[in-house]
């Protein structure tokens, strides 16, 4: 194996593991410090259930068309909180807590893919 090829491996590998660390610290942060407190939103807050699930979402306006704002990764309704206000002067806006994030149901369960479950 050629010197680059074992330079660009071990490259890749501390990538991979710098990045692990990252999602597990943003991870962290979001199980630690909640967003929006739904009692203090000036939008109204609720949320719908989908089986055992619960999926936070914040709603304000009643004009025109229905706009739905879905927050990245790591992020929560929250994000949107300075956009909610004037985008509801023109429509319905609905900024959803993706399930795992904000005040929506927490995944706590880890997924495990048994050998025997994964086909070729």
């Amino acid at each position: 194996m050629r010197v680059q090829n074992k330079f660009m491996i071990a490259v890749s590998f501390v990538f991979m593991m710098l990045f692990s660390v990252i999602i597990a610290v943003g991870n962290y942060l979001l199980a630690r410090f909640e967003t929006i407190n739904p009692e203090e939103a000036s939008s109204k807050s609720s949320s719908m259930k989908m089986g055992d699930l619960k999926m936070h979402y914040v709603e304000k306006g009643n004009a025109g068309k229905s706009i739905i704002l879905v927050h990245g990764f790591g992020e929560s309704a929250y994000s949107w909180r300075k956009n909610i206000d004037f985008l509801a002067q023109s429509f319905k806006v609905y900024a959803i807590d993706l399930i795992g994030f904000g005040y929506s149901t927490r995944i706590t369960t880890r997924i495990i893919l048994q050998k025997s479950t994964l086909k070729p």
